[in-house]
């Protein structure tokens, strides 16, 4: 099966929003900066290994306490 470019492009640019946006869900619980860590996430997206290793690094990080 041969991928083209476009087709390679495409897909990754897919995963990196679907990264940046499942990072900012979890990072709205896990910091007090969920934007940054969302963007983050789609950073590290563009070699997917490091999205999926980054979400998992999001998942362990205890919940903040959120004083008022």
């Amino acid at each position: 099966m041969e991928f083209t470019l476009e087709q390679l492009g495409t897909a990754i640019g897919l995963f990196m929003v679907v990264i940046g946006v499942v990072s900012y869900i979890i990072a709205k619980k896990k910091t007090q900066t969920p934007i940054k860590a969302a963007l983050m996430g789609g950073l590290f997206s563009i070699v997917p290994i490091l999205g999926i290793i980054y979400v998992i690094y999001l998942v362990t990080q205890e919940d903040i306490q959120i004083s008022q």
